[in-house]
């Protein structure tokens, strides 16, 4: 990567410029002497001490170097932008004359010191003996190898491998026309070092359906170093069951083919790491002499690998459940004990599984270690300790780990390194962890994107986007776009800012004037955007013209890969018509937020992609209807899981879509908050509902229809609570109900659909006089019930006491205050 950068067109005019050309070569001369030998380094560093301080070295002066190429770049952009904007040439000759001299004083003496360390370092390596590795990794140095495989497994017992299996075999007994004109398909395994690939592998061949279905099998442990003559010696071997003394690689080739003509075969190519796809079509060749219907297991770690060789889809395995985990555990740590006999084991060795992470190898290896170890604080050592604190010799778990890093490209293994400084426990997301990587310069940039701005920039306590932003062209991400009152960027500078992705927020769009600008801006353009805020002041001022934001907000419409938006604070009469389209095919969240002059919603029933919407604050909008769903739309909101609506203070009916089914046929949570003039019902059609909150809307008359998969109510500050129809809410455990104005008992037809319910709350119901009916106990009744609280209700006076179970009692809260 500092090569990289070396030699960039930006870098190598910035060193002409400044007469620093033949340093900069020499450079690159230098840097391609160490960089032959840093795989060589790599390697031997596992096993000598000298190699790895000369490597750590040779990290901290790439670090003090790319520094000094940061400051050059900065310097270079720095005067680019002076000079665009600045009229005054005199003035731009003698910033730049300024600059000069510090550059000469300043930065020549770390360069110069910069240097002399490089020198020391190529010097260096032929005194340790690094020597560049032609042809790939060399295998066979003292670090530690990977043992060879083999068909038969090392495992009798397979735990939580069952269904894994079954689709591997069916897989196998699948006769498909190959769609490359081959006799045989190949069925790759992808999943991490020590999750159990090669076990899976070797209890499918061993399967009897298997041997009886292939004529010819054969096994080839590949590893990581893909030799094709090597390879194809070992399948010959194991198809013939005789040894193989050719040696020149046709005849191998030949006799393989021959051995294989005709014959419905099974080969396992076992721990396969290359990515080389002429080794693969060099290996591959004498297999399309084989019967059709054969076919290759290819177990590997790395997903390209399986695109490589295969179908488009793989078999991954996923990390075995703490029981299965357990399993292999307790086989290896107590295999001839009696596990009941070591009561004081069981905690402990329980919180070791966990430990495991789901890896049979983890759970193999630390049940191995324990096998000989008897007390208990022995077992605590282990876990306490690291896992890759033990030895090779103790354990096999840091040498399969170790093996992964191994294949890992240097800048990966760069990132891997820094992920290290991330404490434990700790959460963040993925692209924020790329973030890092990329402004400490850990990721290759793109050929076309070598400038400094593509690390990334933020702005988000800034009054207003500084002037020139938008010559940063390659800029990948800004946090916030913000439109100053009277300076800073226009809003069209985003039209040169193509290359942003991930999330923009757009602040301060009262700010535009002229809505031109946000046409201008063509942020559909901006291709890779997955979130987009677009956002205005609260309390815009109110003799602005309200077409201006309408038209704004129109030409701010984004590319239809988008997958997020929200809007805030919105100060149109109405939204424009791409708000609501149904080309936003991947839009999947959507929120509005303080639009207090909008009275109407746009057409969101007609999003396919919407799962989760969010409507707060639209305090104008009074009707809820054909518009929402979408005029003529026959099936709306077809995957919507969560609506939410709160502070609709204007709002006085929500009309069903009258379309004769389900209006949400997936919606799982809805919720409806501070509503005061909601008065109609809610729509019927929800029956996937799990999850109803009603809250503050004091004017609204509850109807409760057949909701089977309800688990749970919270329904507080509405006027009743009314069933239609047979009502049975089978899956409904938790309710509560408060603030009811006219609830007076909790009547035998209220309570009979609650039958499941196992927590019930009432509270703040003033006129609750009691929990039951002609003196039926409210227990007898809800059969499930575990926890009740009754809290302000002053005139319930009685619970039937002599009803309630012990446990009950204990539970329940009471007060009359």
């Amino acid at each position: 990567m500092l090569f990289t950068r070396l030699t960039s067109p930006e870098f190598l005019k910035f060193a002409r410029r400044e007469g620093i050309w033949k340093k900069a070569d020499k450079w690159r001369e230098m840097l391609l002497k160490v960089q032959e030998v840093l795989d060589d380094a790599e390697e031997k560093q596992l096993t000598e001490k000298a190699v790895k301080i000369w490597l750590d070295d040779l990290r901290d002066l790439a670090y003090d170097v790319e520094d000094l190429l940061d400051e050059f770049a900065t310097e270079s952009l720095r005067r680019a932008l002076m000079a665009a904007e600045e009229d005054n040439r005199s003035k731009i000759r003698r910033i730049m004359s300024t600059t000069l001299s510090f550059t000469k004083i300043s930065m020549r003496s770390k360069m110069k010191e910069a240097s002399s360390r490089l020198e020391g370092m190529a010097k260096q390596r032929t005194e340790l003996g690094l020597e560049k590795m032609s042809g790939g990794r060399r295998t066979s140095t003292d670090a530690w190898q990977k043992p060879p495989s083999a068909s038969v497994p090392n495992e009798l017992v397979i735990y939580g491998r069952d269904g894994d299996k079954k689709k591997i075999i069916d897989l196998l007994l699948t006769e498909e026309a190959s769609h490359d004109e081959t006799n045989f398909q190949v069925v790759p395994i992808v999943g991490m070092g020590g999750i159990g690939k090669t076990t899976l592998a070797q209890h499918v061949f061993q399967d009897e359906v298997v041997k009886e279905w292939f004529s010819t099998k054969a096994w080839a442990c590949v590893s990581d170093d893909f030799d094709v003559m090597r390879i194809s010696k070992a399948i010959l071997e194991s198809v013939t069951s005789h040894p193989c003394d050719f040696k020149e690689y046709s005849q191998v080739q030949v006799k393989l083919r021959e051995a294989l003509a005709g014959k419905k075969f099974l080969l396992v190519l076992d721990d396969v790491w290359n990515r080389n796809y002429g080794l693969w079509v060099a290996l591959k060749t004498p297999f399309a002499a084989g019967k059709p219907g054969s076919k290759i297991i290819l177990t590997t770690r790395d997903s390209d690998v399986a695109l490589m060789v295969g179908p488009p889809e793989y078999h991954r395995l996923t990390p075995l459940s703490d029981q299965d985990c357990w399993s292999v555990f307790v086989k290896h740590a107590f295999e001839n004990r009696d596990l009941d006999a070591q009561t004081n084991l069981h905690s402990v060795c329980e919180r070791i599984v966990t430990k495991c992470k789901g890896l049979p190898l983890a759970a193999r290896t630390l049940g191995g270690l324990l096998r000989s170890k008897q007390r208990e604080d022995e077992w605590e050592d282990i876990l306490n300790s690291k896992i890759w604190d033990l030895s090779d010799s103790q354990s096999d778990i840091l040498p399969v780990l170790r093996l992964s890093y191994y294949h890992l490209p240097s800048h990966l293994k760069r990132c891997f390194t820094y992920s290290a400084l991330i404490p434990k426990g700790f959460e963040f997301e993925e692209k924020d962890l790329v973030l890092l990587w990329m402004a400490e310069g850990l990721v290759p940039q793109q050929e076309q994107n070598k400038q400094m701005e593509d690390l990334g920039a933020g702005a988000s306590s800034i009054k207003a986007m500084p002037m020139g932003i938008e010559k940063l062209t390659n800029l990948q991400t800004l946090s916030n776009f913000v439109m100053g009152k009277d300076k800073g960027s226009r809003l069209s500078s985003l039209a040169n800012l193509k290359s942003l992705r991930g999330t923009l927020c757009i602040t301060g769009l009262e700010n535009v004037i002229d809505a031109r600008e946000a046409m201008e801006a063509n942020i559909k353009d901006i291709n890779n955007l997955e979130v987009l805020l677009l956002e205005w002041s609260p309390g815009t001022d109110s003799s602005r013209n309200e077409k201006v934001d309408k038209d704004v907000l129109d030409d701010l419409r984004p590319h239809g890969k988008v997958k997020e938006l929200t809007i805030n604070c919105y100060p149109g009469l109405t939204f424009p018509t791409w708000v609501g389209n149904p080309s936003f095919s991947s839009m999947f969240l959507l929120r509005l937020e303080n639009c207090t002059k909008c009275t109407s919603l746009p057409p969101f029933g007609l999003l396919p992609s919407l799962k989760k919407l969010i409507i707060v604050s639209l305090t104008a909008v009074k009707k809820v209807g054909p518009e929402f769903y979408g005029q003529g739309c026959s099936k709306p909101f077809p995957v919507l899981e969560t609506l939410l609506f709160k502070n609709m203070q204007e709002w006085e009916e929500w009309i069903p879509c009258g379309v004769g089914f389900d209006e949400f046929p997936l919606l799982n949570e809805l919720s409806v908050t501070r509503c005061p003039n909601l008065c109609k019902k809610l729509p019927p059609g929800v029956p996937s509902l799990e999850k109803l909150v009603i809250d503050e809307c004091e004017q609204l008359v509850v109807s409760i229809h057949s909701l089977p998969k309800l688990c749970k109510m919270v329904i507080n500050g509405c006027k009743e609570v009314v069933y239609e129809g047979g009502v049975y809410l089978r899956s409904l455990n938790s309710m509560t109900i408060s603030n009811i104005s006219k609830l007076t008992c909790l009547t035998e037809g209220f309570i009979q659909p609650l039958a499941e319910v196992q927590e019930l709350e009432v509270a703040n119901c003033m006129e609750l006089a009691s929990l039951y009916e002609n003196g039926v106990a409210l227990t007898k009744q809800l059969t499930s019930l575990s926890k009740l609280v009754v809290r302000n209700c002053p005139q319930v006076v009685s619970l039937m006491e002599g009803e309630v179970p012990v446990y009950m009692q204990c539970q329940r809260t009471i007060s009359t205050q």
